[in-house]
């Protein structure tokens, strides 16, 4: 009978044992998680009013925050910083009016890291007053680096009131680090 016990008291400390070293994994697995929560959407204003065209390539301000989980984009600069490196998400949707039929129109964006061009968009005619333009990619980067959209020279963007025809979002899949 005291060895029945023995054998009882050993097979439950040991599945005790084994429950308490699954627990902590799964503690820390979400401890990791809560740790890469990154996420950012922002629009460019909310309100009925075109930015550019400019006579240099110009970072596009973003001020209407949607989101910004992590604090990870900056509206005074317009920059998004990575905070850890991974595999990134980035969205950009770009929108314009020429103001009349006849005008021209010219959308003209680039989605920029550390000063590269990892896409550029354009949209340039005579043929309708308004175009939007989007693109969406995942992208490896680095803790620390920097990722902007860029409007090109003599370009520009509008927006119109509380429609965001021109967002730019991204959040973190998954860290690398």
């Amino acid at each position: 009978m005291q060895r029945e016990m023995y054998r009882l008291t050993k097979y439950i400390n040991d599945t005790l044992n084994e429950l308490q070293g699954e627990l902590m994994e799964a503690q820390t697995a979400v401890n990791h998680s809560r740790s890469c929560q990154y996420a950012f959407s922002v629009a460019l204003t909310g309100t009925r009013r075109c930015v550019g065209p400019y006579r240099a390539d110009t970072i596009v301000m973003y001020k209407h925050v949607l989101t910004n989980l992590g604090n990870v984009y900056q509206p005074s600069t317009g920059v998004f910083t990575a905070p850890r490196s991974g595999i990134y998400y980035l969205a950009l949707t770009a929108f314009s009016d020429a103001g009349s039929p006849g005008a021209p129109l010219a959308i003209c964006v680039k989605l920029m890291r550390n000063m590269v061009v990892e896409v550029a968009l354009s949209e340039t005619h005579n043929e309708d007053q308004e175009d939007s333009i989007s693109t969406s990619l995942l992208l490896h980067l680095k803790n620390g680096d920097n990722v902007f959209v860029q409007l090109v020279k003599d370009c520009f963007l509008c927006d119109d009131d509380n429609t965001f025809y021109n967002t730019f979002t991204g959040y973190l899949v998954y860290p690398t680090d």
